[in-house]
């Protein structure tokens, strides 16, 4: 049984167990000591190489785990997994995006690019939904600055529920139209006018909707703006 072999036996009936380098090499070696194997050579238990979200340039193509923060999420083969690939050059200290996973199905790009790219890594703290708008980096429609973490919270948080971005009205994807140039890139619009808003205004990701260009212009094309709902109830009745 070649290395490969072991990985695909030992962990594909273990899903959702989070384990660390040492966890992986010592239930293989275990199992080589229980059927009399030669131990495996320290050197060639990569957990890495078997990530749905890392790679290499001899990368496998078994995917087992996630990587997190230093330990595996063991997921099993055949997961719907959802999210960027990452992978980190030889000598490099920056992460970069080789690739993104989308309901199950793996897409390559012909050429890496930085994370500051796409959509931003989530924030540390998974629980924390309310953030502070004002004083921030960005300013919306030259009115009002806010906090980009909030938007990219939004959009990392739908992502990894639903594998895609598109408007919350009409459907469109940017990423199915528009290919690799479109993943990524949508709109988000304040479902609460921003000139009402103070400057510790607290928000969560509910307050914003992701829309595309066309359904994002058209709420704002004339005073008074109208709600998503609104515009939904539109293309329902055109």
């Amino acid at each position: 049984m070649n290395i490969i072999e072991k990985f695909k036996h030992l962990f594909k009936d273990i899903e959702d167990s989070l384990l660390t380098v040492s966890d992986i090499k010592n239930r293989i070696w275990e199992y080589d000591r229980e059927n009399g194997m030669t131990k495996t050579n320290e050197t060639s238990i990569l957990p890495s190489d078997y990530c749905y979200n890392r790679t290499n340039n001899g990368a496998r193509h078994v995917h087992l785990f996630s990587w997190e923060n230093g330990r595996y999420w063991c997921l099993g083969e055949n997961y719907k997994y959802n999210g960027y690939i990452y992978r980190q050059p030889k000598g490099s200290t920056e992460l970069l995006i080789s690739g993104v996973w989308v309901n199950g199905v793996k897409t390559l790009y012909d050429k890496p690019c930085s994370v500051s790219s796409t959509i931003e890594l989530p924030i540390d703290s998974a629980n924390e939904t309310t953030f502070l708008e004002g004083k921030s980096k960005l300013v919306l429609h030259k009115t009002k600055e806010r906090e980009e973490t909030l938007v990219r919270y939004k959009k990392q948080k739908v992502f990894d529920s639903q594998g895609k971005l598109s408007c919350e009205v009409c459907g469109f994807d940017f990423y199915a139209t528009y290919g690799e140039r479109g993943l990524g890139y949508i709109e988000c619009h304040h479902n609460i006018p921003i000139s009402s808003l103070s400057d510790e205004t607290q928000m969560t990701p509910e307050d914003l909707s992701l829309l595309c260009a066309n359904c994002h212009r058209i709420i704002h094309r004339k005073a008074p703006w109208i709600s998503v709902n609104d515009l939904k109830d539109i293309i329902k009745k055109s």
